[in-house]
Protein backbone atom coordinates (compact mmCIF):
# COMPACT_ATOMS: atom_id res chain seq x y z
CA UNK A 1 0.00 0.00 0.00
CA UNK A 2 1.20 3.52 -0.77
CA UNK A 3 2.44 5.68 2.08
CA UNK A 4 0.21 8.29 3.69
CA UNK A 5 1.61 11.12 1.56
CA UNK A 6 0.81 9.26 -1.67
CA UNK A 7 -2.68 8.33 -0.48
CA UNK A 8 -3.50 11.93 0.45
CA UNK A 9 -2.04 13.20 -2.83
CA UNK A 10 -4.13 10.70 -4.79
CA UNK A 11 -7.30 11.69 -2.89
CA UNK A 12 -6.71 15.41 -3.48
CA UNK A 13 -5.91 14.86 -7.15
CA UNK A 14 -9.03 12.72 -7.58
CA UNK A 15 -11.23 15.40 -6.04
CA UNK A 16 -9.60 18.14 -8.14
CA UNK A 17 -10.07 16.10 -11.33
CA UNK A 18 -13.71 15.45 -10.45
CA UNK A 19 -14.44 19.15 -9.89
CA UNK A 20 -12.52 20.25 -12.98
CA UNK A 21 -14.49 17.71 -15.01
CA UNK A 22 -17.76 19.30 -14.00
CA UNK A 23 -18.86 16.67 -11.52
CA UNK A 24 -20.27 16.20 -9.00
CA UNK A 25 -23.25 18.26 -10.00
CA UNK A 26 -24.68 18.03 -6.50
CA UNK A 27 -23.38 18.47 -2.98
CA UNK A 28 -23.57 15.49 -0.68
CA UNK A 29 -26.62 17.26 0.82
CA UNK A 30 -28.36 17.17 -2.60
CA UNK A 31 -28.15 20.84 -3.58
CA UNK A 32 -26.47 21.99 -6.79
CA UNK A 33 -22.93 23.41 -6.78
CA UNK A 34 -22.59 27.06 -7.79
CA UNK A 35 -19.64 28.18 -9.92
CA UNK A 36 -18.28 30.09 -6.93
CA UNK A 37 -18.48 26.98 -4.73
CA UNK A 38 -16.63 24.89 -7.31
CA UNK A 39 -13.92 27.55 -7.63
CA UNK A 40 -13.63 27.83 -3.84
CA UNK A 41 -13.40 24.05 -3.44
CA UNK A 42 -10.75 23.82 -6.19
CA UNK A 43 -8.74 26.60 -4.58
CA UNK A 44 -8.87 24.86 -1.21
CA UNK A 45 -7.93 21.46 -2.67
CA UNK A 46 -5.02 22.92 -4.64
CA UNK A 47 -3.78 24.79 -1.55
CA UNK A 48 -3.96 21.60 0.50
CA UNK A 49 -2.09 19.70 -2.21
CA UNK A 50 0.68 22.34 -2.14
CA UNK A 51 0.79 22.13 1.67
CA UNK A 52 1.14 18.36 1.39
CA UNK A 53 3.97 18.66 -1.13
CA UNK A 54 5.77 21.14 1.13
CA UNK A 55 5.57 18.79 4.12
CA UNK A 56 6.37 15.70 2.03
CA UNK A 57 9.97 16.79 1.62
CA UNK A 58 12.42 15.43 4.14
CA UNK A 59 15.69 16.62 5.56
CA UNK A 60 18.42 15.58 3.09
CA UNK A 61 20.61 12.65 4.04
CA UNK A 62 18.24 11.27 6.66
CA UNK A 63 15.70 9.29 4.65
CA UNK A 64 15.98 5.54 4.74
CA UNK A 65 18.60 5.40 7.46
CA UNK A 66 18.00 3.00 10.33
CA UNK A 67 19.44 5.34 12.94
CA UNK A 68 18.29 7.41 15.87
CA UNK A 69 17.56 10.20 13.37
CA UNK A 70 14.28 9.29 11.64
CA UNK A 71 13.19 11.25 8.57
CA UNK A 72 12.00 14.75 9.36
CA UNK A 73 9.92 17.12 7.30
CA UNK A 74 12.30 19.75 5.90
CA UNK A 75 9.75 22.58 6.08
CA UNK A 76 8.68 22.18 9.73
CA UNK A 77 11.29 19.87 11.25
CA UNK A 78 8.71 17.45 12.64
CA UNK A 79 9.01 13.70 12.29
CA UNK A 80 7.13 12.20 9.37
CA UNK A 81 4.28 12.07 8.97
CA UNK A 82 4.16 15.54 10.48
CA UNK A 83 1.08 17.09 12.12
CA UNK A 84 0.31 19.00 8.92
CA UNK A 85 0.08 15.76 6.93
CA UNK A 86 -1.90 14.03 9.67
CA UNK A 87 -4.34 16.95 9.65
CA UNK A 88 -4.84 16.57 5.90
CA UNK A 89 -5.40 12.82 6.33
CA UNK A 90 -8.11 13.55 8.90
CA UNK A 91 -9.68 16.31 6.78
CA UNK A 92 -9.98 14.06 3.72
CA UNK A 93 -10.71 10.78 5.49
CA UNK A 94 -7.48 9.09 4.43
CA UNK A 95 -6.46 6.27 6.80
CA UNK A 96 -3.15 6.89 8.54
CA UNK A 97 -2.17 3.23 8.95
CA UNK A 98 -1.81 0.72 6.13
Amino acid sequence: MADIHERIYDELTSQITTLEGGTPLRHPNGSAWSTAEVEEALESLCADRELLKTHWRITPGVAGLATDNPPQTASCGNLQPCPHVLGLADKYGVPVAD
